[in-house]
């Protein structure tokens, strides 16, 4: 997750007493995400169907020194903290409802970090934020809570008595963030989304009209057959469909190519269909056994066709 960060320790605390000398570090990140904070940065999102929130691990190497005096002589152990720095520069101590403080893979109670005489040369430190924290940058610390055996405490700015009754010392700052992000599968879904929804609109506005196009304002009556009679407004409908079997459009073609009329009638002996050609002029086709004086009608004129087997005439008014 990250990389790693420092090749160097970035803090050494030198402990001093008579009797023990404690040497703390914290070396180089074990994760691999590339940032620009010096303990890490956590990424959280909101569960969203399968896709759940795995809380990022945040990792260092804590490096402990301890002198043979301190191996040997060290009874009361040193108990160092977790705090977080305010705004005014106060050091409280770090809630686990805001994160929890693990070292070798067991949580710290309290954030708390027990040191005794026993303590590895290296530990492996890790930051967990709680979902419920704030998404912020933070500045954090590590804190002597107590002392132990030891009289004083030194760091690269300053020394401190830690048996004289003074405030304990900060060892080090730090900052470390918890950014908050849209879930991965929320993100891809509304990408393909905002995608799918972007060619529906360029297909109904753009696309479909020049692909299917639809009739004006026109008005179609077809009279023949002694008794039939029909008068069909044309505005908004792709297709006009005069025949004599039962035919159903689909709710998905009307969707996207237009509404297709379809007059049913047993009449007819071949479907006769009409279509748009521009605003004043629509096409009509006919096959066998009809024939037709016109293939192109316009508006305000009126069209014959011929029913070869029966010899009757069919007007067309448009």
């Amino acid at each position: 997750m990250l990389n790693k960060m420092l090749s160097n320790r970035l803090y050494r605390l030198l402990a001093l007493s008579a009797m023990a000398i404690l040497v703390l570090g914290l070396g180089s990140c074990s994760q691999d995400k590339q940032q620009t904070f010096g303990w890490g940065e956590s990424d959280y999102y909101d569960d969203f169907l399968w896709c759940k929130h795995t809380p990022d691990t945040l990792h260092r190497t804590l490096e402990f020194d301890l002198n043979r005096d301190a191996r040997m002589f060290l009874e009361r152990d040193v108990m160092i903290g977790l705090y977080s720095i305010s705004e005014d520069g106060q050091a409280e101590p770090l809630s686990t409802e805001i994160a929890q403080l693990f070292v070798e893979g067991k949580p710290c109670l309290n954030n708390i970090i027990i040191i005794d005489r026993n303590v590895p040369p290296e530990a492996d430190a890790a930051i967990v934020f709680n979902p419920k924290a704030p998404n912020k940058d933070f500045n954090w610390c590590f804190k002597v809570v107590n002392p132990g055996d030891l009289d004083r405490i030194s760091t690269p700015e300053s020394t401190y008595d830690l048996q004289g009754g003074s405030p304990q010392p900060e060892i080090f700052q730090f900052d470390i963030a918890k950014h908050g992000r849209m879930n991965p599968l929320a993100r891809t879904l509304m990408i393909i989304g905002c995608a799918i929804a972007a060619l529906l609109l360029l297909w109904f506005l753009v696309i479909e009209r020049q692909m299917y196009p639809r009739f004006s304002a026109l008005r179609l009556t077809v009279e023949g057959y002694d008794s039939y009679l029909t008068n069909i407004p044309l505005k908004g409908l792709r297709r006009v469909v005069l025949t004599s079997k039962p035919q159903k459009q689909n709710w998905l073609n009307r969707l996207f190519t237009g509404k297709i009329l379809y007059k049913i009638n047993s009449c007819w002996k071949s479907d006769i269909v009409f279509s748009p050609r521009n605003r004043k002029s629509i096409i009509m086709r006919c096959t066998a056994p009809y024939e037709a004086d016109a293939r192109t009608l316009t508006k305000n004129e009126q069209y014959r066709i011929l029913d070869t087997e029966s010899k009757q005439k069919i007007t067309i008014n448009l």
